[in-house]
């Protein structure tokens, strides 16, 4: 499905490639993407999750570079069930940055995947997601 994703606030996504949403039949449901499971209450016109469904993405070079360079956005990457990181810009470029080091407590907490939305809003949703999924090494908001 190509469309637009409500988050609430006011804060909308474009999705720009495939995703099948989970069904919104049944009274509570949960979002099958998200390494940390959300309950959700089906609601028929929208719906709150912490990032688009898609399939998360192994963190290692091979999958970061295979995403197309100067893709603007939020992206959040996580071990488990536990976030580890959310941030946001040119989401190949910060991705390979985590890879190489730049941050010692992401590199210390080892996430095993990532997920990402591209959006035009990254100040807005970035502060969301951090608020929302309370990641390890986030110190701060914004």
């Amino acid at each position: 499905m190509l469309g637009v994703v409500r988050f609430g606030w006011g804060l909308d996504a474009t999705i720009t490639r495939p995703v099948a949403f989970p069904p919104l039949s049944a009274a509570k449901t949960t979002y099958p993407g998200s390494p940390r499971r959300v309950k959700l209450d089906a609601i028929p016109t929208e719906r709150t999750v912490p990032f688009p469904p898609q399939n998360p993405r192994v963190f290692n070079r091979q999958s970061v570079e295979a995403i197309r360079p100067g893709q603007m956005g939020c992206y959040g990457l996580f071990r488990g069930d536990t976030w580890v990181y959310v941030g946001k810009g040119d989401i190949r470029a910060r991705l390979l940055a985590h890879l190489d080091g730049d941050n010692l407590c992401i590199t210390r907490s080892g996430p095993t995947h990532w997920v990402d939305v591209v959006t035009p809003n990254m100040d807005a949703e970035e502060k969301r997601l951090i608020l929302e999924l309370t990641p390890l090494c986030n110190q701060r908001v914004g």
